[in-house]
């Protein structure tokens, strides 16, 4: 099986959790390079309340209870992007 770099990012690897977080980590990244004087943080939320609010309207579950799952699901999304860059940073210092 040869390595196809246009497969990097499907459907399939961004309904994975650790897809969700890859994708908001890197986000995070391009993006607060552009928007300074906001704590990249909030951005990472807000990129991750984006992306539940897409997955929940491509899945068509629009129920209250629903809605309210997946705006938790971006406050860990968000934690876990935010702490995996941290873990990255952390390891770079310690590399130096």
């Amino acid at each position: 099986m040869a390595w196809n770099l246009n497969d990097f990012i499907t459907p399939e690897f961004l309904g994975t959790f650790s897809g969700v977080v890859a994708v908001v980590t890197l986000l995070t990244q391009v993006v607060k390079r552009f928007v300074t004087g906001v704590d990249p943080k909030w951005i990472a939320l807000g990129l991750a309340l984006v992306m539940s609010a897409v997955k929940q309207v491509e899945t068509g579950d629009l129920r209250t209870g629903s809605l309210l799952l997946a705006g938790l699901n971006a406050f860990v999304i968000a934690g876990a992007a935010i702490g995996t860059f941290e873990g990255f940073k952390g390891l770079g210092r310690r590399l130096e």
